[in-house]
């Protein structure tokens, strides 16, 4: 990179890091506490794991209120972490 480069900002990055610092201490507790509390926050995480892999991945183009359009056809991973 030359000298009078500007860095590329990672806006993405804070996002992550806040979202680890928020979610890793919740994530701890749900663990500990276990049973259906844990299932339903497993389940919530299929949920937009999946609307992310659908939106970021899979057609990035499209809009997110068209992802969560098609959010039944990623719920039923959802669904099934729930019952397990």
């Amino acid at each position: 990179m030359s000298a009078g480069a500007v860095p590329r900002e990672r806006p993405e990055l804070h996002y992550r890091l806040l979202t680890a610092a928020i979610g890793l201490p919740v994530l701890a507790v749900v663990v500990q506490i276990g049973g259906w509390s844990f299932a339903i926050v497993a389940g919530i995480i299929a949920l937009l794991a999946g609307a992310e892999f659908v939106h970021g991945w899979l057609i990035p183009k499209l809009p997110l209120s068209a992802a969560w359009a098609m959010a039944p056809m990623f719920g039923a991973a959802s669904i099934m972490v729930m019952g397990a």
